[in-house]
């Protein structure tokens, strides 16, 4: 009698392999730190630009302030669009590093846990599967194939899907 693979766990913590989605999370979100930085550097910099320009034109004195004025009221409408971008940037890339983080990290998980299951006794051996959308996809065809093969596993494996 064959056990049906066991759907996964509901868990009620964000991550379920912390070591690797907090390092992949960190990572996007540095990652869009710098490009909003570099963003932020270049655009305030042409402004800075534009008044030196303004400086270096022969102007009375009423147009040269009412440049400046201008110049600095394109700064600040400059600061406020690139603050709004930089955090969009940082949420968007910080739920897609969770959303990658939870396809990479939960199948490792879901692994080591049934592992340390196994050895300790608390479950007996059974067929594995990890979500379709998961990452290291053949990992558990040929996890359940060693089992097979090595007697752990009481069935024949089942092929891979899209080998039939």
């Amino acid at each position: 009698m064959s056990q049906p693979s066991q759907p996964p766990v509901k868990r009620s913590n964000i991550f379920s392999n912390p070591r690797v989605q907090w390092r992949i999370v960190l990572t996007f979100s540095a990652i869009a730190l710098v490009f909003a930085a570099t963003s932020w550097y270049v655009s305030l910099g042409a402004i800075d630009a534009v008044h030196s320009e303004v400086d270096r034109l022969d102007l009375t004195s009423i147009q040269e302030r009412d440049l400046h004025i201008i110049a600095r009221e394109q700064r600040t409408v400059l600061n406020i669009q690139l603050m709004i971008q930089t955090f969009a940037a940082f949420v968007v890339l910080t739920m897609a590093a969770v959303v990658l983080s939870h396809h990479i990290g939960g199948p490792l998980h879901q692994l080591s846990a049934y592992l340390a299951e196994v050895v300790e006794g608390e479950v007996q051996p059974r067929r594995i599967g990890f979500r379709h959308h998961d990452f290291f996809e053949d990992l558990p065809g040929l996890f359940n194939a060693f089992q097979a093969k090595f007697g752990i596993l009481k069935e024949e494996p089942r092929a891979p899907a899209g080998e039939d």
